[in-house]
C-alpha cells in the first residue's frame, strides 16, 4: 500500500507540474480514501465539488475547489488553479481550459487566516468524449510547495445532437419561406402582364 501511495504521490506531482503549463481540468468521482489523504496533514487542505453531473458531450458542470489554511500561521499570495487530463489510454494528456469554460485557469486567492477556507468556481461544458481526470491544486509562491486535492474521474460519452435547440426548421424553413414569397410573387406579375 505504501508503495502505492508513493507512486500515486510521484504520478500527481508529474500530472501537476504538466498542468501548470498546459492547463489541465476536472474530476467527478474521487479515488479511494487511503489515496485522497496524501499531504492532507499540516498545510493547505484542497477539496473539490462537482454539481450537475456531466455524462455526456454538451452537459455542463460546476466545479467548486475549497482551500482550507490547516497551518498556524497565515497564507499569503495562494493561487488556485483546475486542472483536466485526458487519460486515454496509452496517450495521457493534459488538457487546456479554453474550449471547456471561458473563465481563467488559475484565481488568487485572498490571505488565509488559520483555519481559515477560501472558494472558486468554474463551469464547465463537456466538448470532448473519453475518461478524464480533474483535480485542483494551490500553491503558495514560486519556490512554495504545490498541494492538490483528489482526483475526480469523469467518463464522458460523445453524443452527436444533429439538430441542437431545434435549429433544424429555421435554417431550413427560412430560405425556403423567402423562396416561396419570391416565386409567389414572380407568378403575379406574371400574371398581370398576361
Amino acid at each position: 500500500m505504501k508503495k502505492r501511495l508513493i507512486r500515486f504521490r510521484f504520478v500527481l506531482g508529474v500530472l501537476t507540474l504538466l498542468s501548470i503549463q498546459a492547463c489541465p481540468l476536472l474530476v467527478i468521482a474521487a479515488l479511494p480514501a487511503d489515496m485522497t489523504q496524501a499531504g492532507a496533514a499540516e498545510g493547505l487542505h484542497v477539496a473539490l465539488t462537482i454539481t450537475g453531473v456531466a455524462a455526456k458531450t454538451g452537459d455542463h458542470a460546476t466545479i467548486t475547489a475549497t482551500v482550507t489554511n490547516t497551518t498556524r500561521q497565515p497564507v499569503h499570495g495562494a493561487t488556485l488553479f483546475l486542472g483536466l487530463v485526458d487519460m486515454t489510454p496509452g496517450q495521457p494528456l493534459p488538457l487546456g481550459l479554453e474550449g471547456w469554460t471561458s473563465e481563467p485557469e488559475s484565481r488568487g486567492l485572498a490571505p488565509l487566516v488559520p483555519g481559515g477556507s477560501a472558494s472558486a468556481t468554474w463551469d464547465l461544458v463537456m466538448i470532448q468524449p473519453g475518461p478524464l481526470w480533474i483535480y485542483a491544486s494551490v500553491i503558495t509562491g514560486p519556490s512554495g510547495p504545490i498541494e492538490s486535492g483528489p482526483l475526480a474521474v469523469l467518463s464522458i460519452k460523445d453524443v452527436r445532437i444533429l439538430n441542437p435547440a431545434n435549429v433544424l426548421p429555421v435554417a431550413l424553413g427560412e430560405p425556403l419561406a423567402l423562396i416561396g414569397v419570391v416565386l409567389t410573387i414572380r407568378y403575379r406579375r406574371q400574371r398581370q402582364a398576361c
